[in-house]
């Protein structure tokens, strides 16, 4: 969830200290910790290949496979997994576009008893080989299309296909004997250290948060939209929990993924769909009458979110971080408050000091908060402190309290800050640290700070320490963005005269740093733009005040943060620049004019027929949305045009009337699909700076 990182004042109580009210009410609602479900996933799966073996299992663009034919392909490919030694604890890379055998190749190492790791194809080829070099792993499998790139991370691929997997023999399904917790696959997350670091999830804890959860989110005959990137924890999430109560999972191509979202959910028959709030918004709920139950998650969800979707399905509030997958839910209904995220499933929720998690808080008062419960996975990869740091044996006020013979285990301190509501529901408040969400995705300032240094030490020999946080351009209005603030007395040693000058030392400093840190990072961790300062603003005890910091850059408009992305130039310049704007010219012009100032939010005499579309505050949501306009309007323009083509009167070009356009892509429908995608990705940062 995307919130203000919370200073908390005052504390909270020891056990003694607590209310006899509050301690009765708290244990009260954490008496019972739920039972952990030991069994392996692939039994789940066996039972419903079982029971009816040609219901649909997989329904994606590239190929649809029944139980029964998931079935015998995954075996096929477990059979030869176990030939190369893969087992219990033994870890594999999975590289795919999105696609139906990446689910096949998930199954496979499932049954023969190893953990796999799906990667996101357009993700950095670095970022890919830092994950696969922590995984320690021998040999990585593949689509046909991911196969080149494979090879780069690893030596040894699998490659895997249809006609391929039919090649090789079958025997039996592996009997190998599944230790519940043993590792089943590993969600790699944004690192504080500079490198991503790996969550461990086991059967057991995965099979406990499905169980526990399935009467509030399920619906009947799922059909389930995999939408998510596989980088993304809800994706591996979705797809096993789907094949574990025996509904279809729907894969969208990449070209609908981008272009056409709500196509893609009405051609599969999705009644169930997983989505960030940012997301949803780009779709009309009217236009999606066969939806019947949306989740969000991944980011904080507004009151018109609710307001649009919940009179039209059941809406559900998740909310669980990759360390848990998901601990609350909470059907949302018109009129009630999103921040509301409900009560632990598959586990007990309590609430401490977030400077000392052996003081519990009281009712209503703000604190950090913990899980205990079988959906506790078992840590981080290859990284025993980091893991003793949130990962906790129970604390004094659980060995002292009501229920002394409660089952042991470790608990997990979320760094989420959250309170409880007299009913014992949680509202979430913000953050204890300095860790984001962006699209969904968790993001560590740091992280992206240490890579920025390590650029610009190796670009320009400076050593320069930014600040990166979220805002809101305009105060509350519009979607967060990431912004690195530069404090430019660290490297520059006469002040400027003026902010010109200050934004030109900047330009000079930062110029071509987002095309370097696409080879590092994934684009969503990437500044949208850079604002310079002399010196960062500091707090009473000496250190930069990243609250004063947030409010210097949510007071900017998204027209001066699009100034910002532009190089600077001299009055005089900027005279002559200024002169060479000019207003759209065709009607095209104008209809792609309008369509901008409604996506980005400006008004239309701010737009030239020269303007940059991600110059003036774009970003990949932007494009979806834009391309989502443009089709209702009976437009064809996607979001690969957009990016190619990011200047209006060039966009204007290649937008057609939508009969013309769909005539012209008739045979190429998904010709240009990841591949294409990951080049103008590129190719944005570029061009935007």
């Amino acid at each position: 969830m995307t919130a203000e990182n919370v200073e908390i004042t005052g504390k909270g109580a020891t056990t003694q200290e607590l209310k006899k009210t509050d301690y009765d009410q708290i244990w009260e609602w954490n008496k019972t910790v739920p039972a952990a479900i030991r069994t392996p996933v692939q039994d789940f799966v066996h039972i419903n290949v079982e029971t009816h073996p040609d219901s649909p299992a997989v329904c994606s663009w590239d190929g649809n496979l029944t139980y029964a034919e998931l079935d015998d392909l995954s075996t096929r490919l477990a059979n030869r997994l176990e030939d190369r030694g893969v087992g219990p604890e033994v870890i594999v890379p999975l590289c795919f576009e999105k696609s139906a055998w990446t689910i096949v190749a998930m199954l496979a190492t499932i049954k023969a008893g190893g953990a796999f790791v799906l990667l996101d194809a357009k993700q950095p080829e670095s970022r890919l080989r830092d994950i696969v070099s922590l995984t320690k792993a021998s040999f990585i499998i593949s689509s046909l299309a991911q196969q080149a790139l494979a090879s780069k991370l690893l030596p040894n691929v699998i490659p895997v296909s249809h006609d391929i997997l039919l090649t090789m023999p079958i025997t039996v399904n592996p009997t190998l004997k599944i230790d519940p917790e043993s590792t089943l696959f590993i969600v790699f997350t944004s690192g504080s250290t500079g490198l991503p670091k790996g969550v461990m999830s086991s059967h057991q804890s995965f099979v406990s948060g499905v169980h526990y959860r399935r009467s509030v989110l399920e619906v009947p005959c799922p059909r389930v939209f995999d939408f998510a990137s596989y980088s993304f924890d809800v994706s591996t999430d979705i797809i096993l929990s789907t094949l574990m109560i025996g509904g279809c999972i729907c894969v969208p191509s990449e070209s609908e993924r981008q272009n056409d979202v709500a196509g893609a959910i009405n051609r599969l028959e999705v009644n169930s769909a997983d989505l960030t709030p940012s997301v949803a918004r780009l779709i009309d709920p009217d236009a999606v009458p066969g939806l019947k139950v949306l989740k969000l998650g991944g980011e904080l969800s507004s009151v018109s979110d609710v307001a649009r979707w919940a009179p039209k399905l059941k809406l559900v509030n998740v909310y669980g971080p990759s360390e848990c997958l998901l601990i609350a839910i909470n059907v949302l209904t018109e009129g009630c408050d999103p921040r509301t995220i409900g009560r632990g499933h598959g586990a007990v929720t309590w609430i401490v000091d977030p400077d000392d998690h052996n003081t519990l808080m009281p009712v209503g008062a703000t604190g950090e908060l913990v899980v205990e419960g079988p959906i506790v996975t078992k840590g981080y990869l290859h990284d025993p402190d980091r893991t003793a740091k949130v990962f906790i044996d129970a604390p004094e006020w659980l060995q002292e309290g009501q229920d002394r013979d409660r089952p042991s285990g470790l608990l997990y301190k979320t760094g989420d800050l959250v309170h409880y509501n007299p009913g014992g529901t949680l509202n979430f408040v913000g953050r204890k640290d300095t860790q984001v969400k962006v699209r969904g995705q968790r993001v560590e300032l740091s992280e992206v700070e240490h890579h920025i240094q390590q650029q610009l030490l190796s670009r320009t020999g400076k050593r320069v320490y930014p600040i990166v946080d979220l805002i809101t351009a305009g105060g509350t209005q519009g979607r967060p963005t990431l912004v690195g603030f530069f404090a430019l007395s660290q490297v520059e040693a006469v002040e400027p005269e003026d902010a010109q000058d200050l934004q030109r030392a900047l330009w000079d400093l930062t110029t071509g740093l987002n095309k370097s840190l696409l080879k590092t990072l994934p684009q969503y961790m990437i500044p949208s733009v850079y604002i310079p300062l002399w010196e960062f603003p500091l707090n009473t005890s000496g250190k930069t005040d990243r609250r004063k910091l947030k409010e210097t850059g949510s007071s900017y408009s998204r027209q001066e943060l699009a100034a910002l992305r532009a190089p600077p130039s001299s009055v005089a310049n900027t005279t002559a620049r200024n002169k060479l704007r000019s207003l759209p010219r065709t009607a095209m012009e104008q209809r792609i004019q309008r369509m901008w100032s409604t996506v980005l939010n400006l008004e239309q005499s701010e737009i030239a027929r020269e303007d940059h579309f991600f110059q003036l505050g774009g970003d990949s949501l932007n494009a979806i949305q834009l391309t989502t306009l443009a089709n209702s309007r009976q437009l064809g323009l996607t979001v690969e045009a957009i990016f190619r083509n990011p200047v209006l009167s060039c966009m204007a070009i290649v937008t057609k009337p939508l009969l013309e356009h769909q005539m012209a892509g008739m045979n190429i429908e998904h010709r240009n699909g990841l591949a294409s995608h990951v080049e103008v990705k590129t190719e944005i940062a570029n061009k935007a700076g």
